[in-house]
C-alpha cells in the first residue's frame, strides 16, 4: 500500500505511522525528557523534539506516538525504544517521496513492519529494495547494534553512507545498489565490520579510491562497485581477500596493473574490471584461478599477448577482452573453453592470422564478437553448429569469401555485424529464416546481385545496413513491411529503380541513407520521384539521397515531418520550386539541394530557421542565407 509522505503530525492511516497514545505513567514533559537524554547520549547525530530532520522526526515520533515507556530500564524495552528510533529515521527521511510499501509501519511491533526481520525482539534485518525512498541515510541507523543485513537497493538514497556504519560489528550484507549515493570511502576503516561477507555499491556515484581495508577483508565473499567514478589502483592486499567469489569493479576510472596477487585468490568466480583505464598484461599464472567462471577486462588498455594458460580454466563461461591493446594472435589453448557462452576479442592488435576455426566446438556460445581481429579467410558452414548463438560480429576483418547459407540455420541471432570484410557472392535469402533479427550490417563488402525480397519479413529488424557493395537491381517493395525499422542505409552501391511507393509503411524509420549510388551511361542509382507517403514517417531526422537520378519536386510533404534534422537532395534531377512547408521543419540544421538545376526559389522562410547550420542551394541559386553554396561536400555521420 502507497502512503504520502511522513508527517510530524499523522491525522489519518494515510499518512506517517500511527499508534495509541502513550500510556506510560510519566507526563509528557517528562517522557520527552527521558528520551531526549537518552538519545542524546548515545546517537551520531544532533537531536531534539520537534527538529526538522528525520531524527529529530524520529524522537518526536517516539515522544508524542510510541507506547513504549522510557522509564522501563530491561534491557528488552531499552533495546526495542532504540531500534524503534533507529528505523523511523529511514523513514522520516523520505520527506520527498511516498514509499511503495509501508506496511505495517509505526505498529506497536516493530519486527512486523514491511522489511523488518528479527530474531527474537532484535532487528537483525532491514531489506527495503525498490521501495522509493530518498533523502540521505541517517547515520542513526547504526544503533541496530544487531543488524546482520541491510539492503537498500534501487532508491533515490543520496550523500554519504555515513561513517557510523564502519561500526557495525555483526554486519554480514550491506548493499545500496542502484541509489544516488556519493563522496569518497577511501579514509573509511572496514576492518571493525569482521563478519561483512557483502558489499554491494554499484551505481552510485562515489569516487576516490577503494579503502585498503576492503582488500584485507577475509570474510568478504561478494564485492561489487561497478559503475561509479572510484580511481586508484587494485591493491596487491586483494589476495588477502581468500574466500572472494565475486568481484566487480567495472565501469570507474582506476588505473594500474592486474595485480599478480590476485592469483592467490582461488575461490574466485567472476572477475570484472571492464571499462577502466587498466594497463600492462594479464597475469601469466591466471590459470590458478580454477573456479573462475566469468573474466571481463573489456576496454581497459591491457597489453601484451593472451596468456595461453586462460585456456585452462575449463570453467570459464565468459571471456570479454575486447578493447584492449593485445598482440599476437587468440591462443589456440582456447580450444579447451568448450562451456563458453560469451567469447569477446574484438578490437585489438592482434597480427594477421586465419579465422579460429575450434570456436565451431563452441556449441554453448550465445554470444561471438571477434571484430577487428585482423582475420583473413572465411566463415565455414560449420558456423551452423554455434545454434544458440544470439549476437556474431566478425566486421572488420579480412573475410574474404562467401556467406555461407548455414547462417541461416543460427534461428537465435539477434544482431550479425559482417561489415568492412571482402565477403563476395550473392547475400543468401536463407538469412530470411533469422526472424530474431534485431541489427544486420553486411555493408562494405564486395556482395553482388539483387538484395533478396525475404529480407522483408525479418519483421523485428531495427537496423539494415547494405550499401558499400556491388548489390544492384531495384530496392524491395518488401523492405516497406519493415515496420520496426529505424536505420536504412544502401550507399555507395549499383541500385536503380524508384524508393519504394509505401516508404511511408515503415512507421519508426529515423535514417534513410541512399546516397551516391554509381552509375553506367546517363542514368546512375535510383530513378523517379520521391514518394509522397513519406510524410508517413513521422520519426525520419535524415534523409540522404544525393547524387542518384531522383527527378519531379521535392514534395511539399517534406515539411510535415518534424522530426527531421537532415536533407540532402543534391546532384540529382529534381526541379520545380522549392516547397515553402521546408519552413516548418524547426529542427532543421542541414539542408543541401545544390546540382538540381531546374529547383527554382528558395523560400525565405528556411532563411528564418534558427536551428539551421548548414544550407546549400547550389551556386546558381539566389540565396542570401546558404552556407559553402560551391564548396566541396563534407561527410555526415549519422
Amino acid at each position: 500500500p502507497q502512503t504520502s509522505s511522513p508527517t510530524l503530525t499523522p491525522v489519518s492511516s494515510s499518512n506517517s505511522p500511527t499508534t495509541n497514545a502513550p500510556v506510560a505513567d510519566e507526563s509528557p514533559n517528562e517522557r520527552q525528557t527521558i528520551l531526549e537524554n537518552m538519545f542524546k547520549s548515545m546517537t551520531y547525530s544532533d537531536v531534539e523534539y520537534g527538529m526538522d530532520t528525520p531524527e529529530g522526526n524520529a524522537l518526536t515520533w517516539m515522544v508524542d506516538q510510541d507506547t513504549l515507556d522510557p522509564a522501563d530500564s530491561s534491557t528488552e524495552n531499552q533495546m526495542r525504544i532504540t531500534q524503534r528510533y533507529a528505523l523511523m529515521t529511514v523513514y522520516y527521511s523520505s520527506v520527498d517521496s511516498e514509499w511503495e510499501d509501508d506496511t505495517e509501519w509505526g505498529s506497536e511491533d516493530e519486527c512486523t513492519w514491511f522489511g523488518v526481520v528479527c530474531r527474537g525482539s532484535s532487528v537483525v534485518r532491514l531489506e527495503l529494495l525498490e521501495n522509493n525512498l530518498s533523502g540521505n541515510i541517517s547515520p542513526d541507523l547504526a544503533l541496530l547494534t544487531s543488524l546482520e543485513g541491510l539492503i537498500m537497493n534501487g532508491n533515490s538514497l543520496e550523500g554519504v553512507i555515513p561513517r557510523s556504519f564502519t561500526g557495525l560489528e555483526n554486519i554480514r550484507v550491506m548493499a545500496f545498489r542502484d541509489n544516488n549515493l556519493s563522496g569518497q570511502l577511501d579514509n573509511y576503516d572496514f576492518s571493525a565490520m569482521e563478519r561483512l561477507r557483502v558489499l554491494d555499491v554499484n551505481n552510485n556515484e562515489f569516487n576516490g579510491e577503494i579503502p585498503s581495508s576492503i582488500f584485507s577483508k577475509t570474510t568478504m565473499t561478494y564485492f561489487d562497485a561497478g559503475d561509479n567514478g572510484f580511481t586508484g589502483s587494485l591493491s596487491e592486499e586483494i589476495s588477502q581477500m581468500d574466500r572472494l567469489r565475486f568481484f566487480n569493479i567495472s565501469n570507474n576510472a582506476m588505473t594500474g596493473s592486474i595485480p599478480s596477487s590476485i592469483t592467490d585468490v582461488q575461490s574466485l568466480e567472476v572477475f570484472d574490471i571492464s571499462s577502466n583505464a587498466f594497463t600492462g598484461p594479464i597475469p601469466l599464472q591466471m590459470d590458478d584461478l580454477r573456479n573462475l567462471d566469468t573474466f571481463i577486462a573489456m576496454d581497459n588498455d591491457l597489453q601484451g599477448e593472451i596468456p595461453p594458460a586462460l585456456g585452462s580454466l575449463t570453467y570459464l563461461e565468459t571471456l570479454s577482452l575486447e578493447g584492449n591493446s593485445f598482440t599476437g594472435t587468440i591462443p589456440e589453448a582456447f580450444s579447451s573453453l568448450t562451456n563458453l557462452e560469451t567469447l569477446t576479442l574484438g578490437n585489438n592488435d592482434f597480427r594477421w592470422s586465419f579465422f579460429p576455426e575450434f570456436v565451431y566446438d563452441f556449441k554453448n556460445l550465445t554470444m561471438l564478437h571477434l571484430d577487428n581481429c585482423m582475420m583473413f579467410g572465411g566463415i565455414s558452414e560449420k558456423i551452423a553448429n554455434l545454434e544458440n548463438l544470439s549476437s556474431l560480429r566478425l566486421d572488420n576483418n579480412f573475410l574474404n569469401e562467401t556467406i555461407p547459407v548455414e547462417m541461416g540455420e543460427l534461428e537465435n541471432l539477434e544482431l550479425l555485424r559482417l561489415d568492412g570484410n571482402y565477403l563476395f557472392g550473392a547475400v543468401p535469402t536463407e538469412l530470411g529464416n533469422l526472424v530474431k533479427l534485431i541489427e544486420l550490417r553486411i555493408n562494405f563488402n564486395q556482395l553482388s546481385g539483387p538484395l533478396p525480397s525475404i529480407v522483408g519479413e525479418l519483421s523485428e529488424l531495427q537496423r539494415l545496413t547494405v550499401g558499400g557493395n556491388f548489390l544492384s537491381g531495384s530496392l524491395p517493395e518488401s523492405l516497406t513491411s519493415l515496420s520496426k525499422l529505424e536505420f536504412f542505409s544502401c550507399e555507395d552501391s549499383f541500385f536503380e529503380g524508384p524508393i519504394p511507393e509505401d516508404i511511408g509503411d515503415m512507421e519508426s524509420l529515423e535514417v534513410f541513407r541512399c546516397h551516391l549510388n554509381r552509375w553506367e551511361g546517363e542514368t546512375r542509382g535510383l530513378t523517379g520521384s520521391i514518394p509522397k507517403s513519406i510524410s508517413r514517417l513521422q520519426n525520419l531526422r535524415a534523409f540522404i539521397v544525393f547524387q542518384n537520378s531522383l527527378d519531379g519536386t521535392i514534395p511539399r510533404e517534406l515539411g510535415d515531418i518534424e522530426t527531421l534534422e537532415i536533407v540532402d537532395v543534391e546532384l540529382n534531377r529534381l526541379g520545380g520550386p522549392v516547397p515553402e512547408s521546408l519552413g516548418n521543419l524547426e529542427n532543421l540544421r542541414v539542408i543541401r539541394m545544390g546540382g538540381n538545376p531546374n529547383l527554382q526559389g528558395v523560400p525565405s522562410s528556411l532563411c528564418e530557421l534558427d536551428s539551421l547550420e548548414i544550407y546549400r542551394a547550389g551556386c546558381l541559386q539566389d540565396c542570401t542565407c546558404c552556407t559553402d553554396e560551391c564548396g566541396s561536400r563534407d561527410v555526415m555521420e549519422l
